[in-house]
This record gives C-alpha cells, structure tokens and sequence, in this order.
C-alpha cells in the first residue's frame, strides 16, 4: 500500500513540474521596478512585491489595475491577456515607473528560450522532501 502512495506522490510531483507555468516577478527595491520593462505572452501573470520600505502602489496608467498601497513584503498579481504596452507608476512615488509589453500579432514575438525562473524553487524543495519521504518508507521496511 505505501508503494502505491508514494508512486502516486510521485506522479503529483512529475506534474507540478511538467504543467506550464507562465510567471514573471518585478520587485520594487529602493524606489525602482527591478526591472522596469518586461516583456511577455499574452496569458502570463505578473508579480510585483515591495521589497522596500516605504509603501508603494503598482498602477496602470491607463486605469486597467491598480494594487492599491502594498506595505513590504506584500506583493500584487495581474494577468495579461491582451497584447499591447502597458505602463504602470507608484502612486504615491509618480517618479517610479515601469511597463509590460505582451507580445502579439503586431509586436514582435519573444525568441523561444528556456524558463531559468519561475516557480521551480519550491517545487524543487516539495521534489526533495518527497523523495526523501519515500526513501524513509523503502528504507524502514527493511
């Protein structure tokens, strides 16, 4: 029975790492979007964390969305769907600005390259407690 659990444990972690993930990450570090131009496919979400001090806000220029104040340490998301760019400022920091290019039919597209970031970080560090979970149960029945 343990086998089956843990194949099946395996099989979960196969899929965490198989499944697409389209992700970006901008961090708001000492009064600056890092980095502050980014360009992705349509369908990719977007993370913004403060990182700062100070309070800051990640809004759209044109009205689209908005995060509100984010004290540090807490972050906004936001999913582009529709090609075009998209420039963004802190509120209460209008000097701070940034933008999204999602590439489409009338931008140029992005060149296919391997995905170094991204959410692999824990699920590396959920791959490594599993095997080492299943290492456990193997080595106990013996």
């Amino acid at each position: 029975m343990r086998i089956y659990i843990s194949l099946i444990y395996l099989l979960l972690l196969l899929g965490i790492f198989i499944s697409p993930v389209h992700a970006e990450s901008v961090g708001i570090v000492r009064f600056t979007f890092e980095p502050d131009s980014v360009t992705i496919d349509p369908g990719t979400t977007v993370t913004w964390t403060n990182m700062d001090i100070a309070v800051h806000s990640v809004t759209s220029e044109d009205g689209i969305f908005d995060s509100g104040s984010l004290p540090q340490g807490h972050s906004f998301e936001y999913t582009f769907t529709e090609p075009g760019t998209y420039a963004y400022f802190s509120t209460p920091h209008p000097y701070m600005t940034g933008e999204i290019i999602v590439a489409g039919e009338d931008l140029i597209p992005l060149p296919e390259e391997e995905d170094t970031d991204g959410p692999f970080g824990f699920a590396l560090l959920i791959a490594i407690i599993g095997i080492a979970a299943i290492a456990y149960l193997v080595l106990r029945r013996d």
